[in-house]
């Protein structure tokens, strides 16, 4: 490691007879895992590229080989030292992660999400948030009382949290308790959940008429109807009342997030927390970084999301984000190939299912969505990037127009 450090790696032809390395490391007090790394000796250089890097061994033995061409040696020689590094670094934090997940976590190793072993974007962002001088997060205000909102709250008192639901009714909050209890009662039934931790969780969530009940809170969610003017004037009063340490965050899918922070007199406590429906289940969230937020901000952010359990992805404040602003061309053109008569809706669902191994076709999703909030991600998107594939097709706008929202209103493209 030395040599790295002051920048003298071994010259192509040395890294060529480097033996075998071997580099221990070790997870959580259960975990005790290694790495093997042959480099076999390969001779000397030749004028081809036929020189191989020989077998990594990874965690539970499994062998991937790796052709480099020579000059390709000194790099991989030193990447092996660099991600012994990274490995020893992961496992300075690692006590921390694993005392912040929650019972409702992802299973598996504290250090890394379950199937990440090897990506180091996701290795990267575990080191960075570990870096904010914040305790992890203790309280949470959740502003929204739909499925998003009695989902996120689900999801943050599995995880140990707090979490206060503002709703404007009491009748409201009532229904948002009562469905979380009826979903954990269904999980208890199943084995999933014992009946000790179903009441521990709904212990930890309780609801509120006013805004005012969160101003304690460690982090504000916003998770209301996706209109651009409803959230800014619900920021400006977020503002008013939170906490002056207080992140706030929007758990919108396509709206500028800089437009919403900058009504804000803490712009840079401002940021994207975007959970996918239902939140319960799908372990991605988006954290959106507007061109306001700090750094401090983004990684406490993050930091949330890992320790809710979830595996985050950072993304620019830009329409759509990631899964949305590839997701949604997709969809409207499957409505497009339909109007062009290509072939059936059925056909279509049909053959993506089967052609792409996807869970469902682009009009059942669709309709699970909702036709509203799919028209309203397009427009976003056609608005900012003036795409051709983001310019809604006829038949999605009539089908909203007449009331044909999907699911939540049993018609849609199909009916229910």
């Amino acid at each position: 490691m030395d040599r790295i450090v002051t920048h003298q790696p071994h010259r192509p032809r040395r890294a060529n007879h480097v033996g075998r390395t071997r580099i221990h490391r070790f997870g959580a007090t259960h975990h005790h895992q290694h790495v093997d790394v042959d480099l076999e000796p390969l001779g000397p250089r030749h004028s081809g590229c036929d020189q191989h890097l020989g077998a990594l061994e990874s965690v539970g033995g499994r062998q991937h080989h790796h052709p480099l061409g020579s000059d390709r040696t000194e790099e991989a020689a030193v990447e092996v030292v660099v991600e012994a590094e990274r490995a020893a670094t992961l496992q300075n934090h690692g006590s921390r992660h694993a005392s912040t997940v929650g019972p409702g976590a992802t299973s598996g190793s504290p250090l890394l999400p379950v199937g990440n072993y090897g990506d180091r974007e996701a290795e990267r962002s575990i080191v960075n948030t570990s870096a904010t001088s914040h305790s992890p997060i203790t309280r949470v205000g959740i502003v929204g009382s739909g499925i998003m909102g009695s989902g996120l709250a689900e999801v943050a008192a599995r995880a140990g949290i707090d979490a206060v639901v503002r709703t404007r009714a009491a009748s409201t909050g009532e229904a948002v308790l009562a469905g979380v209890a009826k979903g954990l009662a269904k999980q208890v039934e199943r084995g999933k959940l014992s009946d000790e931790e179903s009441q521990s969780i709904k212990s930890r969530i309780s609801v509120v008429t006013d805004l005012e009940g969160l101003s304690d809170c460690d982090l504000i969610i916003e998770s209301v109807v996706e209109d651009m003017a409803t959230k800014k004037e619900l920021f400006v009063e977020l503002d008013r009342i939170a906490r002056p340490d207080a992140l706030l965050a929007t758990n919108t899918s396509t709206l500028s997030v800089m437009e919403i922070a900058t009504t804000t007199k803490r712009p840079e406590s401002v940021c994207g927390i975007h959970f996918f429906n239902p939140a319960t289940t799908m372990s991605l969230v988006e954290i959106i970084r507007p061109l306001t937020a700090s750094d401090d901000t983004i990684a406490r952010a993050t930091a949330f999301a890992e320790q809710v359990g979830k595996q985050p992805v950072q993304v620019q404040d830009h329409a759509g984000f990631i899964v949305n602003a590839l997701l949604f061309p997709y969809l409207n053109n499957a409505v497009r190939m339909l109007e062009k008569g290509t072939a059936s809706m059925a056909d279509i669902d049909i053959a993506m299912k089967g052609g792409c191994n996807f869970p469902m076709g682009p009009f059942a999703l669709l309709d699970l969505v909702g036709l509203d909030t799919s028209l309203a991600i397009l427009d976003a998107l056609y608005a900012e990037f003036k795409d051709p594939n983001y310019q809604a097709v006829p038949t999605l706008r009539r089908l909203v127009e007449a009331g044909k929202l999907g699911r939540k209103t049993k018609s849609g493209f199909f009916e229910y």
